[in-house]
């Protein structure tokens, strides 16, 4: 069975592996900080209001929701690129004619 990834060199599944990881970690910190922030120091953001509201009730409510969203959708983004990045140019072709070859 082939690879789903097709990687141009020898160390390059290491170094995607590695980029996987360190995107992962630094994304899983930022969601850590925002739930521990916002359940455990909403007093600390009272200080401030965002649209008429304190900051510790918006970030409970909505805001923390919101950058999950935003979470989500940056891992997406990079991981969509850094897999283009490791791709072999005729990886397009070889998944259309194996998928031809399924259903002839």
């Amino acid at each position: 069975m082939t690879s789903l990834l097709p990687l141009r060199a020898p160390n390059a599944a290491k170094r995607h592996w590695r980029r996987t990881l360190v995107l992962t970690w630094c994304l899983l910190g930022l969601w850590f900080a925002i739930t521990l922030v916002t359940s455990f120091m909403p007093n600390a953001l009272n200080q401030w209001n965002f649209l008429g509201f304190p900051l510790g009730y918006y970030m409970a409510a909505q805001g923390a929701l919101l950058a999950y969203l935003v979470i989500i959708a940056v891992h997406t983004l990079i991981m969509n690129r850094l897999d283009r990045s490791y791709e072999t140019p005729n990886t397009n072709s070889e998944a259309v004619s194996r998928s031809e070859n399924r259903h002839n």
